[in-house]
């Protein structure tokens, strides 16, 4: 999941609704991560994540969103 996050916003010219698929063949879970608007949050370049979680043994899914900030170091959960 963080490695198919990364890759998609690691994009050169990422536009809104860019995803990337992702998967844990240990688990079983598998889904997607879309890019979503940027923002400015705490001086730093920040963009919208949307997940869909697919979760096999639930039969269910979920969606989450979470706020990304480009740091010195990398992506940051902001």
């Amino acid at each position: 999941l963080t490695d198919a996050t990364n890759r998609l916003l690691d994009r050169p010219q990422l536009a809104v609704g860019g995803t990337e698929t992702w998967s844990n063949p240990q688990s079983g879970a598998n889904g997607t991560v879309t890019a979503g608007k940027t923002l400015q949050r705490h001086g730093l370049s920040c963009r919208n994540v949307q997940y869909l979680l697919v979760f096999p043994s639930a039969a269910s899914q979920r969606n989450r969103t979470l706020v990304w900030c480009k740091t010195k170091d990398g992506w940051k959960v902001g």
